[in-house]
């Protein structure tokens, strides 16, 4: 009786050994497509990280913003660095050291419950540089 069910068995566990590797196979294609679709897909995620970051900081600028600035020239500030951007005039890791610096301008404000005109000041004048080096390029 248990040599009935020997030869039985053993076409089983041959499909079962093509079976786990078919799926190891497939496993591991899918695993290298999304590999190289991450790669390629990086910059662009980047870049939208840092239009993000723009756009954040922008908002926090002008909810916080002290007396006697003008909110449609801090719009105009933020539009300008944010179409050299998209443009292509402003590098990625430019463009992310210096909102790093006005990000952490803003954080320290925040302790404090408000932006002072000198934190302002120096958030504009961070992306006032930032604009201009991309019209020298």
């Amino acid at each position: 009786m248990d040599q009935e069910n020997v030869p039985q068995q053993q076409p089983q566990q041959q499909k079962k050994k093509r079976g786990c590797r078919t799926a190891l196979i497939v496993v591991g294609i899918v695993f290298v497509v999304l590999i190289i679709g991450g790669y390629f897909a990086c910059p662009h995620i980047a870049k939208m990280a840092i239009d993000k970051s723009i756009s954040v900081l922008e908002t926090k600028v002008i909810e916080q913003l002290p007396d006697g600035y003008n909110e449609d020239e801090v719009h105009v500030i933020f539009d300008q660095v944010r179409t050299a951007f998209k443009e292509g005039r402003i590098k990625g890791e430019t463009a992310g050291l210096s909102i790093k610096n006005a990000s952490e301008i803003i954080q320290e404000a925040l302790a404090d419950g408000q932006l002072t005109p000198e934190e302002t000041d120096k958030i504009l004048e961070t992306m006032k540089e930032l604009a201009h080096l991309s019209e020298k390029k």
